[in-house]
């Protein structure tokens, strides 16, 4: 059923039931209030007087043009949200604190993420300990801190990692990080450490090649020096963003 252009009627016609039908009934159809079925649709243009029902999004979404130009979309803005603490102790491997499972065709050509993370880390162990962190894509590893030593302390220092990646087209990525240590203290929020700043406070680049037409694995491993029940960190938030694309 389509849109008929609005008939011009003549004196003393006679209005048949076709008639009615087509210039009254099939035209309320094609209105908003007939395309409607849910509280929060959304009615737009697909053409010359024609309109189509966008269903009502989840919560959280955002509405966008889809990368033909042709359409509205709903997005997804918060991929995952983990406020599940995760603790990484009496283990010297590489071991898994966080990953996520991108969809296939997720990210589009051009679009990308953002990953925050918050913990603390511990070294009680008396002496200068290394930890490193090393975040993977797929089969790439955009990101390695390689072995980053801190020194012992009774309190826990706190930590926060930031990863954005974005498509330059489906099989290749640009990627930036940002990763800062505070010194330790019981405070809950505690300066960087002046007296170790390239483990206080790093930042990278770097470039994949991976084919996100499939899905691919987000994830962040920690190494410790050493298997010690005194040496801890732990993942208290991660917060994965879907970043629009072009």
């Amino acid at each position: 059923m389509a849109w008929t252009a609005p008939r011009t009627w003549t004196t003393n016609e006679v209005v048949s039931k076709a008639i009615m039908d087509a210039h009254v009934r099939d035209n309320l159809l094609e209105t908003a209030p007939a395309k409607v079925t849910t509280a929060g649709d959304i009615v737009y243009a697909d053409g010359a007087n024609s309109l189509v029902r966008l269903p009502v999004g989840n919560p959280g979404d955002r509405l966008r043009v889809n990368t033909a130009g042709t359409a509205l979309v709903w997005d997804a803005v918060i991929l995952d949200r983990d406020l599940t603490q995760q603790e990484i102790v009496s283990e010297s491997g590489l071991s898994g604190i966080w990953s996520h499972s991108v969809g296939a065709n997720e990210l589009g050509a051009t679009g990308g993420v953002r990953l925050t993370m918050y913990g603390d880390y511990l070294n009680d162990t008396g002496i200068d300990r290394w930890l490193r962190f090393l975040v993977g894509f797929g089969a790439s590893s955009p990101f390695d801190s390689g072995n980053t030593v801190f020194p012992a302390s009774a309190n826990r220092r706190k930590w926060r990692l930031v990863v954005e990646m974005m498509n330059s087209a489906a099989g290749a990525q640009k990627w930036g990080s940002e990763l800062k240590m505070s010194r330790p203290d019981t405070l809950s929020l505690a300066q960087t450490d002046a007296a170790n700043p390239v483990g206080g406070d790093s930042a990278g680049y770097n470039a994949s090649s991976e084919d996100t037409t499939g899905a691919l694995t987000l994830k962040l491993e920690v190494q410790h020096s050493v298997a010690n029940a005194s040496l801890s960190l732990r993942k208290e938030i991660a917060i994965l963003e879907k970043l629009p694309a072009a």
